[in-house]
C-alpha cells in the first residue's frame, strides 16, 4: 500500500491508498469468509451479529490474552473448533479489548466459557477446562438436543 502523507491536505483526490481501501477491507476476513473459519473472533460491535443472531450452539470464550490460563485456554478451542464444526460455532473475545460485552454478562474472571443456543445463554464454566472435559461436556450437550 502506498501512502504519500505530503498529498493529504494539498489534494485529497490524489491520495494512492484511497484506490486500495477495497483490499485492506478484504484482507479484514468480514462477511462469508467470517463463517469459513474454524474460530471467530468476536468484538463489541461484532457479538451480537456473531453470536446473538446464530440459530444453533455458540461457544464464546472470554480471554485475556496476557494470561497463560487463556492461552491455554484458547489452544483447546482452537483443537475442538473443527470437530465441532457446523453443531458449535467457537467464538474468541478478548475482555480487555472489549468491555461492553464483557461487563454485559459479568464476566469477571477469566477463562470463561459460555454456551449460548439461539442468542440466549444456557451455561458458563469460569477457569481453565480440558479438552477431555469440553468435549464431554459439548457431547453431552448435544446428544441431549437431538433426543428431543
Amino acid at each position: 500500500m502506498i501512502l504519500d502523507v505530503n498529498l493529504i491536505g494539498r489534494d485529497f483526490n490524489r491520495v494512492p491508498f484511497l484506490l486500495t481501501l477495497p483490499k485492506i477491507f478484504d484482507n479484514l476476513n468480514l462477511g462469508e469468509n467470517m463463517e469459513e473459519r474454524d474460530v471467530v473472533h468476536a468484538s463489541d460491535l461484532s457479538f451480537s451479529d456473531i453470536v446473538l443472531t446464530y440459530p444453533d450452539f455458540v461457544l464464546v470464550d472470554f480471554y485475556l490474552a496476557s494470561l497463560p490460563d487463556c492461552q491455554r485456554q484458547g489452544v483447546v478451542i482452537e483443537d475442538l473448533a473443527s470437530k465441532y464444526k457446523g453443531k458449535v460455532k467457537m467464538v474468541k473475545l478478548d475482555t480487555d479489548k472489549n468491555p461492553g460485552i464483557s461487563s454485559r454478562y459479568r464476566v469477571t474472571s477469566t477463562p470463561t466459557l459460555i454456551l449460548f443456543k439461539d442468542g440466549e445463554e444456557i451455561d458458563r464454566m469460569i477457569g481453565f477446562v480440558s479438552e477431555g472435559e469440553l468435549r464431554n461436556y459439548l457431547d453431552k450437550i448435544l446428544k441431549k438436543t437431538t433426543k428431543k
